[in-house]
């Protein structure tokens, strides 16, 4: 392990929570019973907070190591949408052969996208000892975390 960072802000609870129950829908318009104890997400925020929060992540993760960018043989990110990915990847410049996508093949996989790409890349071959990946990822609350290795 070379650095991590780990972030979460409580404010944009509301754009990706699950609800328990009708009080906890953030706007009262939505309830709906089908959607009790189901993953609640506001497109537009999610993607907002992601496009502007992944290229800040990379940048404090790779300050903390002391590295630049090109040192990071790979970048393996949790699979939420294409579209976030690509935007990301193209705020902060990373070449398409550094950062995989895989949503394309099996969806978002939740927690499961960045140990599957790991996987998936090793065995190809890509991903080899010795190697700088960097893992990102995403999730409720809102939360956001960083993970740098030498393999």
């Amino acid at each position: 392990l070379i650095t991590q960072c780990m972030h979460s802000d409580g404010g944009g609870a509301k754009h990706l929570y699950i609800p328990t129950r009708k009080g906890d829908f953030y706007d009262q318009s939505e309830f709906d019973e089908q959607q009790v104890n189901h993953i609640l997400m506001h497109g537009p925020g999610v993607f907002k907070f992601a496009v502007s929060t992944f290229p800040k992540l990379i940048a404090q993760t790779l300050d903390e190591a002391g590295l630049n960018p090109e040192d990071i043989d790979h970048y393996v990110c949790h699979q939420s949408n294409a579209r976030i990915l690509n935007a990301a990847r193209d705020r902060f410049g990373l070449p398409e052969d550094k950062l995989y996508v895989n949503i394309d093949r099996f969806g978002n996989t939740v927690a499961a996208s960045v140990p599957l790409i790991l996987d998936q890349q090793t065995r190809a071959g890509n991903i080899k000892p010795g190697q700088k990946v960097m893992f990102l990822a995403f999730g409720a609350g809102l939360t956001w975390a960083s993970s740098l290795w030498q393999l």
